[in-house]
């Protein structure tokens, strides 16, 4: 009997995951055709159907439900065990500089590198914070080993691995006409002041553009820090703020957030590293060891 895959079942996930062979395969990195050609070779396989095809968005079967919730369970425990092997070999001393952008630098990185170095305690890791150009620049100058960023609207000389998509909410001070609504519209922005992060965060590249393309007019649009600012900046009055929704944590008092809905307004974020890169053993335990941990914690 022939035997799956893991590659074949990665493509299974990765299809789940993005929609459609098409972005799974840009996901991956393998060319459309193999990935349709892995998901019909695990359904001839199974015997079973995994995806229907009621139109240009593919949807899981139950049984495909049910192959994707433990092959993503398996790859990940996969993973894990990838950087247990490391950790308890090449990577027990070393160096690694990673970079990251806000808040995922502030709000989900710390307990994974805390679970990290009680793994590997003779790994020093350094964290640079910045922007998503800013980050990207000090990965392709050297600078990083690895980072974990937005996706870039361009990857040339880079390869980003998607891990999890970050949804926005508004946020917006308690006594604001939007406190009580159940969900906020973009074109419920208009003659608004919204408070902005710097210019190459991505997370303000991509609320301006989807205000852009969606038309939305009269928003005064008012640049006010970092991500991490934001809130503060509504609790003082001077505007509202569409933010990651992670960012809506402890938030300050009288400021509350709302769901924001807009076609296609969520980040992929995921780990880049450089085209051709070669990774200490270190570095690559690390980046493994990340990856793994934002797959468990996201399940």
């Amino acid at each position: 009997m022939t035997q799956l895959s893991l590659r074949e079942l990665a493509s299974c996930v990765a299809v789940a995951r993005h929609g459609s062979a098409q972005r799974a395969a840009a996901a991956l990195g393998y060319a459309q055709s193999t990935v349709t050609l892995h998901v019909q070779n695990v359904e001839r396989l199974l015997g079973v159907q995994l995806f229907d095809r009621p139109g240009k968005r593919l949807a899981l079967t139950a049984q495909g439900r049910l192959l994707v919730t433990e092959g993503e369970r398996l790859l990940a425990q996969l993973d894990d065990l990838r950087a247990r092997l490391h950790g308890v070999a090449a990577d027990a001393t070393g160096h690694v500089a990673i970079g990251a952008i806000e808040p995922f630098a502030s709000q989900r990185l710390p307990p994974i590198l805390a679970a990290y170095r009680r793994r590997a305690p003779g790994v020093r890791v350094a964290l640079r914070v910045g922007g998503n150009t800013i980050v990207r620049e000090l990965l392709q100058t050297g600078t990083l080993d690895f980072a974990v960023i937005g996706k870039p609207p361009s990857l040339r000389g880079v390869h980003f691995t998607p891990l999890f998509d970050e949804k926005f909410v508004l946020l917006v001070p308690a006594a604001h006409r939007f406190a009580r609504a159940k969900r906020v519209r973009l074109r419920d922005l208009a003659h608004e002041t919204l408070l902005l992060s710097e210019e190459t965060c991505v997370y303000r590249q991509l609320v301006s553009s989807a205000i852009d393309e969606g038309g939305v007019d009269g928003v005064l649009r008012a640049s006010f820090g970092t991500v991490a600012s934001l809130p503060f900046g509504v609790a003082a009055g001077l505007g509202i703020a569409a933010v990651p929704a992670i960012q809506a944590r402890d938030l300050p008092r009288d400021v509350v957030a709302v769901p924001l809905t807009a076609p296609g307004l969520t980040v992929s974020i995921g780990t880049v590293v450089s085209t051709g890169a070669v990774l200490s053993p270190a570095a690559a335990a690390l980046r493994t060891f990340v990856e793994a941990e934002l797959l468990r914690r996201r399940a």
